[in-house]
């Protein structure tokens, strides 16, 4: 269920795969990534990941060591970038309307 953002692990198959979002609960990064990714109807699971707590496992999964940390087959970090590898990805619904060019 959609409401219980971050409340545990949830497993969700999308396209095959499996798509993980690490990071704290209590991170508002973190916390505003899942909402989006919702808000866009994007299947994923949580892993919840405490850089401070265990800076070695942070930084094996990004350079940066920083989170939120996706991954989709492939390493993503940083909130807009996500969003958008989602929307490019899968097709989901964009959060805002395109400016014109």
């Amino acid at each position: 269920m959609r409401s219980e953002l971050l409340a545990g692990d949830r497993r969700i198959v999308n396209g095959g795969g499996i798509n993980t979002l690490f990071g704290a609960r209590g991170s508002p990064y973190v916390r505003i990534l899942a909402a989006a990714l919702t808000a866009m109807g994007a299947d994923y699971e949580t892993s919840e990941l405490k850089p401070w707590d265990n800076p070695d496992y942070a930084y094996s999964l990004s350079s940066l060591g920083k989170i939120p940390i996706c991954e989709d087959g492939d390493t993503l970090i940083d909130t807009i970038h996500i969003v958008g590898r989602f929307n490019e990805r899968y097709g989901l619904r964009e959060l805002s309307p395109r400016l014109s060019e």
